[in-house]
């Protein structure tokens, strides 16, 4: 037996989505044309060009410092490798 009732409300087959350049006010009002607003390229380009000054000479020891010690036991693998295949 189905239910009499929907539980669900009523759709509304009407809707129009918003579109990109919707603003939130009348379209017929002329206001002038909007800021261009920084790309996320421009925004990272600054960002990167300002923090990369401070932290660029640590980071690159630390780094140094991590590809030395990672590469102790890679040396040591290989050289135990060629001496079981001897």
């Amino acid at each position: 037996m189905k239910p009499q009732s929907s539980t669900l409300p009523v759709t509304d087959y009407h809707y129009l989505g918003t579109t990109a350049n919707f603003h939130g006010r009348d379209v017929s009002l002329k206001s002038p044309a909007p800021l261009p607003t920084p790309s996320f390229r421009e925004l990272s380009n600054d960002f990167i060009g300002s923090e990369m000054k401070r932290h660029y000479m640590t980071e690159a020891a630390f780094f140094a410092i991590i590809v030395a010690v990672s590469t102790w036991p890679i040396v040591s693998m290989i050289r135990a490798i060629v001496e079981l295949v001897k």
